[in-house]
């Protein structure tokens, strides 16, 4: 009999388990739907304003003539002629299977960022430099864009469309802090579809970090359990707020359409300078002094000084140890240019440096980094900073 009673109390807990179960799911005012309502609201504006990015193919060098070392049997299937007992004069492409890529040019991601004067933000890596890029908007529209300005060392292009009809994502004014959900939005190529991703904030990375291919000039962060792939770079990177926060640049790991190590992006929280810059004059104007530095094991040395630039006035010569600038250690090339860069135009800036052994101290008054090298310095070609 207890048995019995007892079946028929858990019958009633369980039916009426269930039978509460809807009301207290369907409650559309919980926090973690009202969260995921504002993430698809998020997402849907972002979606909206995103653009696929059609860089201009580079320009594709001339075939080469080469005479090798080739018996007949091998020159022939080399589609080449014999000038002599195994030598064969042959035509080689510099860029042998890779013309097709070349010819289209690279896709990326982008956004536009003022629907009225119709300006798109996109990353700096995703333009060649063959000639103008177009632009496919979410709405299938197919345009020709053109460059307003780039700045590499940023790793942002501004472009500009004529399309109207358009919308546009705001910037974050405020920076992201790590710990916070992140939300990811790109084209995801070849598939040919617009993905959304969502992750966290892992943190900032070092200004200059010793890599070539990273940005040195803007401030980097690590995005963590974001899904990455080809296409996805330039594509916004949205705060909780909806607002485009960060730009994707990079992908840290192994690169594919599963799972990568971690998503790097550019804070666009603090751009507004350089947006500025872009639209007046294309380009951005930093510091530099003329110097060109190898640092192999983080032991920077001074190899080229560029003639009439600061750090000639001031006394930097070739083969000097850079330790520090204004009491910042220098350890890489990116390190140098972000450190010089954010000094005021024209302002001294204090040298440590390493000569035949001897610790000295030299004051160096920075240039314009718009400034051109004349005569003899021009062959130096471009300065580190």
């Amino acid at each position: 009999m207890m048995a019995r009673v007892f079946a028929i109390a858990m019958s009633l807990m369980i039916s009426g388990s269930a039978a509460a179960a809807p009301a207290t799911s369907s409650r559309a005012d919980s926090p973690v739907d009202l969260a995921a309502e504002a993430r698809v609201a998020a997402i849907a504006r972002a979606t909206a304003a995103l653009v696929e990015i059609h860089g201009a193919a580079d320009p594709v060098p001339p075939p080469v003539v080469e005479t090798l070392p080739l018996n007949k049997r091998d020159c022939a299937a080399r589609n080449g002629a014999m000038v002599g007992e195994r030598q064969c004069r042959v035509t080689v492409s510099p860029f042998a299977g890779a013309e097709r890529f070349r010819s289209e040019g690279q896709k990326g991601s982008g956004f536009v960022i003022d629907a009225a004067a119709g300006l798109i933000l996109t990353a700096n890596h995703i333009l060649g430099s063959g000639g103008a890029p177009k632009v496919t908007l979410a709405d299938g529209r197919f345009v020709d864009a053109a460059i307003v300005g780039s700045d590499a060392p940023s790793g942002l292009v501004l472009l500009r469309i004529a399309e109207r009809g358009l919308t546009a994502l705001p910037l974050a004014t405020r920076a992201a802090r790590a710990g916070e959900t992140s939300m990811l939005v790109g084209r995801l190529l070849p598939l040919d579809a617009t993905i959304a991703s969502i992750g966290i904030f892992s943190g900032r990375l070092p200004v200059g970090a010793d890599d070539a291919n990273m940005p040195w000039a803007s401030e980097l962060w690590m995005i963590d359990n974001l899904l990455a792939g080809g296409g996805v770079g330039g594509g916004p990177v949205l705060n909780t707020a909806g607002e485009a926060v960060g730009l994707a640049t990079a992908i840290l790991g192994k690169e594919g359409y599963g799972q990568s190590a971690a998503t790097i992006m550019v804070a666009l929280h603090n751009v507004g300078p350089i947006i500025d810059a872009l639209k007046t004059s294309g380009r951005v104007e930093r510091s530099m002094v003329g110097i060109s530095v190898d640092c192999p094991k983080s032991l920077c040395t001074v190899a080229v000084v560029l003639p009439g630039f600061g750090a000639e006035t001031g006394g930097v010569r070739a083969g000097d140890q850079l330790v520090r600038i204004d009491g910042q250690l220098i350890k890489a090339v990116p390190n140098l240019m972000a450190v010089v860069a954010a000094k005021p135009i024209g302002s001294p800036v204090q040298f440590d440096i390493v000569r035949d052994g001897t610790p000295m101290t030299l004051t160096v008054v920075t240039d314009s980094s718009t400034r051109t090298p004349d005569g003899a310095a021009a062959s130096f070609g471009d300065p580190d900073s």
